[in-house]
This record gives C-alpha cells, sequence and structure tokens, in this order.
C-alpha cells in the first residue's frame, strides 16, 4: 500500500533524465519580464501559466531491490486540467487519468474498470491535492504565507518556507535562472517527507524549466523518476476523456 501511496501522490509531481528534445509547435508563447524579485521571476517562468503536452516521457519507479518502468504522456490545458496516459514498455496503455479542480476520472484497462471521485480524493488518500501539482514541472506555487519582500539571495542561492493548503513546503531557489532547484514536503502522514530535485534546465519558447526531475521518499527506499523525451510549449489543444466501454464503475471515496 505504500508504494501505492507514494506513485499516486506523485505521478503528477514527477519528471526526470535527458530532455532530448523540446518544441514550439502550436500556441502563443508567454512573453517574461524579469523584475529583480525572486518570487515573480519564478513565477513567470512558470510552465502551468499556459497549455502544454508532454507526448513522450520515460517513467522510472523504484522500491527496494525492484524497478518498474513505464512511457507515459501528460496534457494541461489551462488553468486546471490534466490528462495522464500511462503505458507499459511496448506502448500498450495501462491506465489514462483526468483530473481537474473538482474530479478524478480513471480509466484502468487492465482490470477494465472506470475509477470516478470528486478533487478531494487526493487530499484523503494522499495528503496532497492539485494545488500542488504544477511542482511536477519545477513551477513554482505560491501562497499567502509566502513573504517575498524578505526572500533574498545570497551567492545565487535562496531558501524559504511555506505553507500551501496545510502543505509544508521548503523552497531552494538557483536565483540565476529563476527557478527551483529543490522542493521539500513534510508532514504528510501518508507517504512521508518527499523530496523533489530539479536539474538539467533545458529552455522551451522563452521559458526554463526542469529536464530532470527525482523524486524521493526520504525516510524510506523508493523514489520516482519520468524522463522527459518530447514536450510541446505552449499548446492550445483541449482535454477530453473518453470512458471505457463497458467498464465496471467505482467510485473513489
Amino acid at each position: 500500500m505504500r508504494k501505492i501511496a507514494i506513485l499516486g501522490s506523485f505521478l503528477l509531481l514527477s519528471a526526470c533524465a535527458g530532455l532530448k528534445h523540446a518544441e514550439n509547435r502550436s500556441g502563443s508563447a508567454v512573453k517574461r519580464v524579469f523584475t529583480g524579485n525572486v518570487i515573480d521571476d519564478a513565477v513567470s517562468q512558470n510552465l502551468s501559466q499556459t497549455g502544454f503536452f508532454i507526448s513522450k516521457a520515460e517513467i522510472v519507479f523504484k522500491s527496494g531491490e525492484s524497478k518498474e518502468k513505464f512511457i507515459g504522456t501528460i496534457k494541461f490545458e489551462y488553468p486546471d486540467k490534466y490528462l495522464i496516459s500511462i503505458k507499459n514498455r511496448t506502448g500498450i496503455e495501462g491506465a489514462r487519468a483526468y483530473v481537474s479542480n473538482d474530479s478524478v476520472l480513471v480509466n484502468s484497462r487492465m482490470n477494465k474498470t472506470l475509477y470516478i471521485g470528486r478533487a478531494f480524493y487526493f487530499r484523503r488518500k494522499f495528503g496532497i491535492d492539485q494545488s500542488v501539482f504544477p511542482l511536477l514541472f519545477g513551477d513554482l506555487v505560491k501562497s499567502r504565507s509566502l513573504n517575498v519582500q524578505s526572500l533574498k539571495c545570497d551567492r545565487g542561492k535562496a531558501e524559504t518556507d511555506i505553507n500551501v493548503r496545510g502543505i509544508q513546503l521548503h523552497y531552494s531557489f538557483d536565483c540565476e535562472r529563476n527557478k527551483l532547484e529543490n522542493v521539500i514536503l513534510t508532514g504528510n502522514s501518508v507517504t512521508g517527507d518527499i523530496s523533489i530535485a530539479y536539474s538539467k534546465f533545458r529552455k522551451t519558447s522563452d521559458n526554463v524549466f526542469p529536464g530532470n526531475i527525482l523524486i524521493t521518499d526520504i525516510k524510506g527506499n523508493m523514489s520516482l523518476q519520468i524522463s522527459i523525451i518530447k514536450i510541446e510549449y505552449p499548446w492550445s489543444g483541449k482535454i477530453s476523456f473518453i470512458p471505457g466501454k463497458g467498464y465496471e464503475t467505482i467510485e473513489l471515496l
């Protein structure tokens, strides 16, 4: 169950080594102007300020001596819709999930089941909610607890602690890139403390984002990585979710 909790919690909060190709095929570029303010400049580079499409990613989940590999895609329609597809290494889709600020829908093709639920399912089941999903892409999530004026850079680095809807986050910034380098989520009774490390930064359109994101269970022996192979940004498509025909419906409580 703990393995499932970690994977479920951070399937939407991870990415990993080796960004090979990034291209801008559709949509309008987001214009960015740096202000000298660490927080505002980091937010100005958030990928989630517009739509995007990660059309190929390699996912690796490690637990102890075991290792599982998957292929995935992630579509994001601004401001809050995600569509995630997980396939095996041969390209056969095992599951497809739709998540918005009020709904969760999952097609599990392996057992012909459609899972449906409300947004609070993530909070109750995994101790997180959709408000922190942008951390997947190295995006900065703001909150009222963040004192923007007190955050100063020292030798190109800056750190601060914030609370996002009850979720404790410790941010470490790279002030030269205006991007997060590391985030630590603490106080989660389901998953335990989690570290998210960002590296191998790449540029698409006018934004910088991490090509490598490593999610680590600090107290355990598990990690989740997703290698982004191809990303389309900005992306102006629309997300649609088609329930599996003849699938059994189960409510996520």
